[in-house]
């Protein structure tokens, strides 16, 4: 067996890379550079939403202007009843969950998901205003349901809907993560203001108004936190993808540059090749 601490740091690392697999150098680079970005790009995103929350002044329903506009209030169904989620038959005016089957000790797999497109009241003291939730970034409580805890009533009929029992009916290794608004749950919403596409002649002019995703401005983002809570969440994701994302993407990247330059020395010939080449002559 060989005693890799005898040699110095990077030629421990060179050994290593040698006898490891191409597929696992390329699963372990690319999911890393894949999730970088995605960090990063979510950094992003918390910044410019931090941004509206701290520029956007919380109006009043009743003095909501058209156009981008940052709203807080009471979630209220548009009929008489709530819908039901799902899984947890909760009344709810909106629901969200991902179904993920288990791939091994410590991987998940996504294999289906889906919303609620149903629209709902956004209601304070000064009245309400009608917001439609497609397309909208949510930040939600999660609610996770797994054999180790208890699934839901709906589980069993959900599941078999969406094609995820085997042929004799038996369930597969699942969890369930479900996100919802329930009636009467205080809920900040910030969104764009527009008229109704079939607006009618009215006394309250608010009935004719909607919040929902710009076609402009895509800002649309709605939680059932508070705004400090929020903007404490969107400053943690701003610092984990503003910094993390570059950092594990160029790890990522640096692990299969490197890997390759180890494993096949050719290609370092190569490159020295170009390199001088390329490079000015000099006497």
């Amino acid at each position: 067996m060989v005693d890799l601490w005898q040699f110095p740091p990077f030629d421990r690392i060179q050994w290593t890379l040698q006898r490891t697999s191409v597929e696992w150098i390329l699963t372990t680079g690319l999911a890393g550079t894949v999730t970088g970005i995605y960090f990063f790009t979510k950094g992003l995103r918390s910044l410019r939403y931090l941004r509206m929350i701290e520029n956007i002044p919380t109006s009043k329903i009743h003095a909501a202007a058209l156009g981008l506009v940052e709203l807080k209030g009471r979630a209220i169904p548009l009929g008489d009843h709530a819908i039901k989620s799902p899984f947890s038959r909760e009344p709810c005016v909106y629901f969200q969950f991902v179904v993920k089957e288990k791939q091994g000790p410590h991987k998940w797999k996504t294999v289906a998901r889906e919303q609620s497109r149903d629209r709902f009241y956004l209601e304070d003291e000064t009245g309400r205003i009608l917001v439609s939730p497609v397309g909208a970034d949510m930040h939600l409580d999660k609610i996770t349901y797994s054999d180790d805890t208890s699934m839901p009533l709906g589980s069993e009929w959900n599941l078999d809907r969406l094609g995820l029992t085997d042929f004799s009916g038996a369930r597969r290794d699942m969890k369930i993560e479900e996100w919802l608004i329930r009636p009467e749950q205080d809920i900040f919403v910030i969104g764009t203001t527009s008229l109704l596409r079939y607006a009618k002649p009215s006394a309250n002019p608010l009935e004719n108004l909607i919040i929902r995703k710009g076609d402009f401005n895509p800002i649309f983002l709605i939680s059932d936190k508070s705004e400090k809570d929020l903007s404490a969440l969107l400053r943690f994701w701003i610092k984990a993808g503003t910094y993390g994302g570059p950092f594990v993407t160029l790890a990522s990247l640096g692990l299969l540059l490197h890997f390759f330059l180890v494993r096949f020395p050719d290609i370092q010939e190569f490159i020295r090749e170009f390199v001088r080449m390329t490079t000015p002559y000099k006497p």
